[in-house]
């Protein structure tokens, strides 16, 4: 599949779209995409940057779009319930928020698709700082973990 994408949308595309997509949807990893192409191809560096940044954007737009969901979506009929019942372990993370949240952006614990839901309406985060964060974390693990295959040839 991630042939057709590339294909589709070329190398930068590509990171692009399935960095979105694995934001939206935990079940895809960018993470896997960016490893395997730097192992398979050669990667330059203005490339490495390029894929590394285009992939952390793409993923800051997915959280984005999660945040504002989180803070209009909580109130629905459907997630009262559910959120009241996960409201006490959710508030045992309040205690540290900044750490959970470092936590979460860099190394995916807890994972970032319940964080980026959750920032505004229980861990109170402002915008910017959750923006400025998760990109930031993102862009550092993506590429430490392209960077692996690179420096193994």
């Amino acid at each position: 599949m991630s042939d057709h994408i590339l294909e589709l949308f070329g190398v930068y595309g590509a990171s692009l779209v399935i960095s979105f997509c694995a934001g939206m949807f935990p079940l895809i990893s960018v993470e896997a995409f960016l490893v395997g192409y730097c192992a398979l191809r050669p990667v330059t560096w203005p490339e490495f940057v390029a894929l590394v940044l285009l992939a952390a954007i793409g993923h800051q737009l997915s959280k984005t779009v999660c945040y504002f969901a989180g803070t209009s979506g909580l109130e629905h009929a459907r997630i009262k319930p559910i959120l009241a019942k996960w409201r006490p372990r959710i508030e045992r993370w309040n205690r540290y928020p900044k750490t959970m949240f470092f936590f979460a952006a860099s190394v995916g614990l807890p994972p970032m698709w319940l964080i980026g839901f959750i920032a505004k309406p229980i861990l109170h985060m402002r915008f910017w700082t959750f923006t400025l964060v998760t990109f930031g974390c993102r862009a550092g693990r993506y590429a430490v973990l392209a960077l692996i295959p690179m420096l193994a040839r």
